[in-house]
């Protein structure tokens, strides 16, 4: 080797160690250890909201064990120091979050399993709620949701009933509710998210059926009325659904917690409002799922709790349908549900987790 090669192979050599010693771009985020926030007796649910107009976010947990929502109030940074506790049901599974009587208030619903109803709260704006009333639907509700499904710009309510139906409850645009109607679906439904799947301008259903490993899709037509079920295959007792545009081509996609066989599913959806199916490997008994572009790329990631093996971990997306694992947060307990927010106003999200055996919130700011 002469020695002009040699110059040239040891210039190559110097450039390959510059980069590999190189520091690295920051890829994805970092997290502090988690505060905990004590709530009720086992929250199994969690929403969030600005529920008293002072621009922080606040949290609401759903606790079964109880019978009871927590309303946590944020204090702009990262804290939760102030709480309140309302009666709901027996077995108070899910709560959202709406403004269901139209003035321009935050109002709650929950979901009561033992008590076969929803319990409807109207808030003043100020962080009190009162129990409006309640309403009876199919047997053993786990979910409720809100949506707009009869065109008169009033937001109804949907449960998703373990027995094997969804419940439709009609706003009148006073945030009182008519009689449910039902509509069935396959066993165990768990979860049902509401999304325009066909373009239509009709709001139709996506309904999560745990002991049938299938979502089904039902219809809207825009009076309050839905089609019968079509079925498609998930992984193993699928969990959570949650719908966004995971590929920028403006249709309603899909993702799928499967705890049954450590996957999720990813379902991109199609022209003419069919899917294609994606399973990610990864994970011990995967439960809850929240979407954010964490790492502010612009394509959108996956935060997902790992009841089994007691993480939460992030998985980048692509921006074309594709998703990578970031990183593994170990929590030292059994997570269940997950969300995001900015909660101490650093424009960076945050993340909050149900600790449902410890009673508790833990809650994540990324740094």
């Amino acid at each position: 080797m002469n020695l002009t090669a040699v110059r040239v192979w040891g210039t190559f050599l110097l450039m390959v160690l510059t980069l590999s010693i190189a520091p690295t771009a920051r890829i994805g985020p970092f997290f502090d250890k988690p505060s905990f926030v004590t709530v009720g007796e086992g929250p199994l649910a969690l929403a969030i909201a600005d529920l008293n107009g002072d621009g922080k976010l606040d949290l609401v947990t759903a606790n079964v064990g109880g019978g009871t929502i927590t309303v946590l109030f944020g204090d702009g940074a990262g804290r939760f120091p102030v709480r309140k506790d309302f009666a709901s049901g027996r077995g108070c599974h899910f709560v959202a979050i709406a403004d269901l009587n139209g003035d321009g208030k935050l109002d709650l619903v929950t979901a009561n399993l033992m008590d076969s109803d929803v319990s409807v709260f109207f808030g003043d704006g100020q962080g009190n709620f009162t129990l409006s009333a309640r309403y009876g639907v199919d047997t053993f509700p786990v979910f409720v949701g809100v949506g707009f499904f009869d065109r008169d710009r009033s937001l109804d309510l949907v449960t998703a009933n373990v027995t094997g139906s969804v419940s439709i409850l009609l706003n009148d645009g006073q945030g009182h509710f008519g009689r449910a109607s039902h509509f069935s679906v396959p066993d165990a439904p768990h979860w049902a998210e509401i999304l325009d799947i066909n373009r239509d301008g009709n709001q139709d259903l996506a309904v999560v059926n745990t002991s049938s490993q299938t979502i089904s899709i039902l219809y809207g037509d825009g009076d309050g009325h839905f089609s019968p079920p079509t079925l498609l295959t998930t992984g193993q007792n699928p969990q959570a659904v949650l719908t966004a545009d995971f590929n920028f081509d403006r249709r309603p996609d899909l993702v799928v917690t499967n705890s049954g066989e450590r996957s999720f599913s990813i379902l991109l959806g199609t022209d003419g409002g069919g899917f294609n199916r994606e399973n990610f490997r990864g994970g011990d008994v995967p439960f809850g799922v929240a979407i954010e572009d964490i790492n502010r790329d612009t394509a959108l990631d996956l935060i997902v709790t790992e009841n089994g093996s007691k993480d939460l971990v992030i998985w980048l997306g692509d921006g074309v349908g594709g998703f990578s694992k970031q990183s593994v947060i170990p929590l030292a307990f059994r997570p269940g549900g997950v969300k995001v927010g900015d909660f101490d106003g650093d424009r960076r999200p945050d993340i909050a987790v149900l600790n449902v055996k410890g009673n508790s919130l833990a809650i994540l700011l990324q740094r």
